[in-house]
């Protein structure tokens, strides 16, 4: 059977074998190569599972349909993907792609190690990749902070305070996504201007009261939340220069 993903391969994902004697330095090649970017991920599987079944069981998985109809592909060596796929998948699902592995771990945002939940409970085989609205929404959720980051580092890279890290980022990101939901913000603009503002605030403006006053009462046209912030007497408490 001819693989479903011909036009990829010279850029997909890649399984290393380590050797337990070239380990350690394996490991630190490794961590060189990948130099903080959200693509390395540690695998154990049992001796009588080989490398080769592994692939073979995750090659139809890549590509999964979404109520539309349209066939998206599914970036699960993206750590940032892998670690939300154990919460958004189904059951079966999951255990279509973690089948025979003893133990899963990714390097996190914060660049610490975690281990993924694997199941114990056995599921017959899919044939067919298919997601709801609901996981849908929760994979555009998910990376809805880095599309944020992209688009400020691609046009308004003065925007990002220089000493920022990533997990910080990612963490302040949130609580003002987080915000923007409970006050059903949805305009790009708008939710955009609440994180660049909590990330230059450490996090500390989704903890203002004004602010949750403000939204609350909804007083600006959509697409406009950041004219409207800027001009308010409060706004520049706790920001950076």
């Amino acid at each position: 059977m001819p693989s479903p993903l011909p036009s990829l391969r010279a850029i997909a994902p890649c399984i290393v074998p380590i050797v337990r004697e070239q380990a350690a330095s394996q490991i630190i090649e490794l961590l060189a190569h990948c130099d903080a970017r959200p693509m390395l991920s540690f695998l154990a599987v049992p001796q009588n599972i080989g490398w080769e079944t592994l692939i073979e069981q995750w090659e139809p998985l890549h590509w999964v349909s979404p109520p539309d109809g349209k066939r998206l592909l599914l970036r699960f060596a993206d750590t940032r993907t892998l670690a939300i796929l154990p919460k958004v998948l189904k059951p079966q699902q999951w255990y279509a792609w973690s089948q025979g592995i003893a133990s899963w771990f990714i390097i996190n945002r914060r660049g610490t190690i975690q281990s993924l939940p694997l199941l114990e409970q056995e599921f017959p085989p899919i044939t067919q990749f298919d997601i709801d609205e609901q996981q849908l929404s929760a994979f555009i959720e998910a990376a809805e902070t880095d599309s944020a980051l992209n688009f400020l580092n691609e046009n308004h890279p003065e925007l990002i305070p220089e000493t920022l890290t990533g997990h910080d980022y990612h963490l302040w990101a949130g609580q003002a996504l987080d915000t923007a939901q409970q006050h059903n913000i949805e305009s790009f603009p708008d939710r955009t201007i609440l994180i660049v503002l909590n990330i230059r605030r450490d996090g500390k403006l989704t903890e203002m009261p004004e602010l949750t006053r403000l939204l609350r009462e909804g007083e600006w046209e959509a697409g406009k939340l950041g004219s409207t912030l800027l001009a308010q007497p409060w706004i520049n408490q706790n920001a950076h220069a």
